[in-house]
């Protein structure tokens, strides 16, 4: 009940591109007069039913809306519907892909923003709640709610290949961030937020755990911590927002390694030019950990660096030669992808 009133539909309308046109058969009434078709309800109505729909959450009082990125389509207009059923053309403030995070602005005052909790708390086991607008249905201004449990922590998203990454992973969220609960999350649960159960968001929902017509989905949401809040804030400005490039090529250690004790991602490319190249990484070097936490996989090094801001500095440790070694790279900004 605390956070049903900062929780609003969105509703993604196609814009009518110059040229097209939509033809209509007239059909003869029981009087043989011909019809037309009554006109479609307008956005704004209540009536109307969008084809594509999600979730946000309010996050300043003077109308920024917090979605998911991938709620945005090309070409669409939006609509946000809040919880005393007012409706409001919407613009994109700040958008970012890598993050899958959005933030929408409407000319609205007095709105009541989320309460933010900190999802570095989370275990598995605890409860949490998800609201949102499962099949657009929260056109009223009241969004459903669904509950479960934390089923885990740090998962990868689905792989989707498409796009410019050829790996598919082109979120940070591919590489292990995600909170993974059995809350039953619908069509529409985009965007939504994950609560705790003193009503604050821990988590952003965005993705269905599996397809339809196999065992009830599950559901994934975006963690409310650190990375988070340092992509909220630069959307909020609208600004864009650049995360930490090495300029390595990892890869996954052998099994014989890992049963051998050893964990870490081994470097088979230093890219010439890139701070990895600057500041001595070679080809061949294990590196261990990056500020401190232990890398298993190449995934984790992409992630624990992606995390990083442009310029910061990483406290890398490698393994050369057998032996451990210390080295602080500067890093660069990640490539943004066309």
């Amino acid at each position: 009940a605390k956070a049903e009133k900062s929780v609003v539909a969105v509703a993604s309308v196609r814009k009518e591109l110059p040229g097209e046109s939509f033809q209509f058969e007239l059909r003869p009434d029981a009087f043989g007069r011909r019809t037309f078709p009554a006109p479609s309800p307008a956005p704004t109505d209540p009536d109307f039913i969008p084809n594509e729909f999600g979730t946000g959450v309010v996050i300043d009082r003077q109308g920024l809306i917090l979605t998911a990125y991938h709620v945005l389509g090309a070409q669409s207009e939006y609509f946000i519907t809040t919880h005393d059923r007012k409706v409001y053309r919407a613009w994109i403030k700040g958008a970012d892909s890598r993050s899958d995070l959005a933030v929408l602005a409407i000319d609205a005052v007095d709105l009541v923003p989320i309460v933010l909790g900190d999802a570095a708390d989370l275990k598995k086991g605890h409860m949490v709640i998800a609201l949102g607008n499962p099949y657009g249905i929260a056109r009223d201004g009241q969004p459903s709610a669904s509950w479960g449990v934390v089923s885990n922590l740090a998962r990868k998203a689905p792989l989707a290949p498409a796009g410019t990454e050829p790996t598919g992973k082109a979120t940070l969220h591919h590489f292990g961030t995600l909170i993974q609960t059995d809350v039953r999350l619908t069509l529409g649960a985009s965007g939504g937020p994950l609560l705790d159960r003193q009503g604050r968001m821990i988590g952003l929902c965005v993705a269905l755990a599996a397809t339809t017509g196999h065992e009830m989905a599950a559901g994934y949401a975006i963690p409310v911590d650190a990375t988070f809040h340092r992509v909220l804030a630069t959307l909020k400005e609208g600004r864009e927002v650049e995360y930490g490039f090495l300029g390595v090529r990892p890869t996954n250690l052998p099994p014989r390694e890992i049963h051998a004790g050893r964990h870490g991602t081994r470097l088979t490319e230093v890219v010439p030019g890139t701070p990895a190249d600057r500041f001595g990484l070679r080809e061949g070097d294990i590196l261990t950990a990056v500020n401190g936490k232990p890398i298993h996989e190449a995934d984790g090094l992409y992630l624990e660096v992606g995390k990083l801001p442009v310029e910061a500095v990483a406290h890398l440790t490698i393994l050369r030669d057998g032996r451990p070694r210390q080295i602080d790279v500067q890093l660069s900004k990640y490539p943004v992808r066309g």
